[in-house]
């Protein structure tokens, strides 16, 4: 076996915690900027895509929310139907099932 498999890797610690608070004073400057771009484009209706000089990205646009599905109330509507004995077919089930479609608000 070769001698160097044997060696463990030794870590600085104190240059770790120094590279971790960097990492973290990042971030939490990283989200401050977010939240001043965010409050610079609310109540803004204007699509925007527009390269940065670092390669990155700008992109503001308007997201059509899909509608969800409540599954749990589904589910224990068709609980309550198989505990009653009452037999649905395919077109009783997709009605019901329309009822338990949830809309989503879309946005920016």
């Amino acid at each position: 076996m070769n001698d160097n498999q044997n060696e463990k890797k030794v870590v600085d610690l104190d240059e770790v915690k120094f590279n971790a608070n960097k990492y973290v004073e990042a971030k939490r400057e990283a989200s401050e900027y977010n939240k001043t771009l965010k409050e610079m484009f609310k109540d803004t209706e204007s699509e925007v895509t527009q390269y940065l000089d670092n390669g990155g990205q700008l992109t503001y646009k308007y997201v059509e929310a899909k509608p969800g599905f409540d599954y749990k109330g589904y589910s224990a509507f068709l609980q309550m139907q198989v505990s009653r004995g009452v037999k649905l077919d395919e077109a009783q089930l997709e009605e019901y099932k329309a009822q338990f479609v949830k809309p989503a608000a879309s946005k920016w």
